[in-house]
């Protein structure tokens, strides 16, 4: 009679875990459906999961998978010409010699100068700045400004002076005391005859148009 008595309670006992491992695994495989699917980091980050707390870049995301997706960048675009806010020493040398710069595109597509002459004769405008070639008939080309620039910080050109021995140096105020320069002149020091003054651009003391 005992044991007639424990044959059925063993047998609720065994539905009841089996029961449990169902819910158990209809809970899992529910969890798992609502776990939105996704496939990169702009996906990622609209379903609400983890973004990286480090300073890492580019960020990253991870999904409750244990995914992780890194944003992905956009491939810089080169500056337009003229739009940079920083004259082009080569663009600048060519039309203070008598040149006049023309862009034009490579057989890549990429843009190029081409410093022309009023004898018809061109140049290549870096090619030209560095002494390689230039006008058939003109004099020889004046030597390149070779002043510097510190690139200090400021907010104002009463900010940047001309520092060095020979005044060569385009630099804050704040960096005048801690300036040493050898004492020597040259002709491409001169920055008035290059029409260059040293002023503050883009928050940068340097020589300027």
């Amino acid at each position: 009679m005992a044991m007639a008595q424990k044959i059925p309670t063993m047998v609720i006992v065994i539905a009841f875990l089996f029961a449990g491992v169902i819910g158990v695994s209809l809970l899992i495989n529910y969890q798992r459906a609502a776990i939105k699917k996704v496939t990169n980091y702009e996906e990622c980050i609209a379903a609400g999961y983890k973004i990286s707390e480090n300073y890492i870049y580019p960020p990253r995301c991870t999904s409750p998978e244990g995914q992780v997706f890194a944003r992905e960048s956009p491939p810089a675009e080169p500056p337009a010409s003229g739009n940079t806010g920083l004259a082009n020493p080569a663009s600048v040398y060519c039309e203070d010699n008598g040149g006049t710069l023309e862009i034009r595109k490579d057989e890549s597509g990429g843009a190029i100068g081409a410093c022309v002459f009023s004898d018809g004769s061109e140049c290549e405008e870096w090619a030209f700045y560095r002494g390689e070639c230039g006008s058939v008939s003109k004099t020889p080309a004046k030597e390149a400004f070779c002043g510097e620039s510190s690139y200090g910080k400021c907010t104002k050109n009463d900010d940047c002076v001309a520092g060095g021995c020979s005044s060569q140096i385009c630099l804050s105020k704040n960096e005048q005391s801690d300036t040493v320069t050898t004492c020597e002149w040259a002709d491409c020091y001169d920055a008035t005859s290059y029409g260059l003054t040293c002023g503050c651009l883009n928050s940068k003391c340097q020589w300027t148009k």
